[in-house]
């Protein structure tokens, strides 16, 4: 049997416009904070604390998409050094879509 072929740079694209709709939450921030801890190290998590932060910080309209960009880099370049991490992050990936919002509504 053929194992799935993971395109890392496409998962980490995903992945990082899942985060960005995450950060519109405390309770889902908390969430995924505890999973890429759990997956990546505790960096990670900090990191997305970080970005938390930042967005609800942020005046520019175009935050979200600065934080996709920051994360899609972040988890490219970590996919990029260890290629095991990718069927985890799938799995995260697909919980996590069904926690998030399909839009990313900022501001009011």
């Amino acid at each position: 049997m053929i194992g799935q072929v993971i395109h890392h740079e496409r998962l980490a694209w995903d992945t990082a416009r899942v985060i960005a709709r995450t950060l519109e939450s405390n309770h889902l921030v908390g969430w995924l904070r505890d999973q890429l801890s759990a997956l990546f190290g505790a960096d990670f998590g900090a990191a997305l604390l970080e970005s938390h932060t930042r967005m609800w910080a942020s005046s520019r309209p175009d935050a979200p998409q600065v934080e996709i960009g920051i994360w899609r880099a972040k988890l490219e370049d970590v996919l990029q050094a260890d290629m095991s991490l990718c069927e985890p992050l799938v799995a995260v990936l697909a919980d996590a879509a069904t926690r998030t919002p399909t839009e990313i509504c900022w501001g009011g």
